[in-house]
């Protein structure tokens, strides 16, 4: 088993006390997805990637030593690319396409929305307390060995604040906020509130997009995020970059000293 406790607690906020109302409550999405309606979502999908730019995003790929690169126009070819193997080029397009593509997945994640009975969530703002609230998850780590403890602090309801040393943030609005550690940023952006799962209660979905401060390394996902009980942390309904970079996280791992930039306090 790993070697964990939950042992913290929480500075409340108002990003902490929504509690729940009776229902039910209207699918909502943001108008940073560009969508008119949740009947428009197939079109929207087919709609150029950026309006007034009809070449769209370009990919590139290496196949038998031969550089091939074509361009994605849409949100549909983008996912179809990219599952033949296309990616950006070079650092900024790899990102550039990390972040277009959970952009599309927001979009596309919007046909199961449902309208929830019950929500935890409705009255959620970003503010300076959200840290104390969010899953570690949407702090985009870079590679398997801290992905693991994120996985397993979502899995254990612990907060971003406790497993990561957040040393600045940064509200931009109440559904935007971006805040620091010590190399590395993430900018997160509220993009909708609805049942995603169909067990009737709400759900937000948000946009992870950073990468570090002094390096190259970047990246962007689209999560699922919920919680059942008021005041409570949130976690992620969705979390599959384990599966996706072929991560094991097995009970020798969780044995290794705590990487650099962790907090260790919620660790026994």
């Amino acid at each position: 088993m790993w070697h964990i406790a939950l042992t913290c607690t929480l500075a409340l906020g108002l990003s902490g006390a929504a509690a729940a109302e009776d229902g039910p409550y209207p699918v909502w999405w943001s108008p940073v997805l560009e969508l008119d309606s949740l009947d428009a979502i197939d079109a929207r999908l087919e709609r150029q990637l950026w309006l007034h730019d009809p070449d769209g995003m370009q990919l590139i790929k290496s196949d038998d030593g031969k550089l091939m690169e074509v361009s994605a126009i849409n949100c549909v070819e983008l996912e179809r690319l990219v599952e033949k193997g296309y990616e950006g080029r070079g650092s900024h397009g790899f990102w550039l396409r990390q972040y277009q593509q959970a952009v599309c997945s927001a979009i596309a994640l919007l046909k199961q929305a449902t309208p929830a009975r019950e929500s935890f969530l409705r009255d959620f703002r970003l503010d300076v307390e959200t840290v104390n609230f969010l899953p570690a998850i949407v702090y985009l780590s870079p590679s398997c060995y801290p992905m693991c403890w994120d996985d397993a602090a979502n899995e254990l309801r612990v907060p971003l604040s406790r497993v990561h040393e957040i040393l600045l943030v940064q509200i931009y609005s109440a559904t935007e906020m971006k805040f620091w550690s010590f190399d590395w940023y993430v900018r997160l952006t509220i993009l909708g509130f609805a049942d995603f799962n169909r067990d009737g209660i709400d759900d937000m979905l948000v946009l992870a997009s950073g990468g570090s401060i002094s390096g190259t390394g970047a990246s962007a996902r689209t999560y699922i995020l919920t919680r059942d009980t008021p005041n409570a942390v949130l976690y992620g309904l969705n979390f599959d970059e384990l599966s996706y970079w072929n991560c094991q996280c097995n009970e020798s791992f969780y044995d290794l000293p705590i990487p650099r930039g962790m907090n260790p306090d919620w660790v026994d």
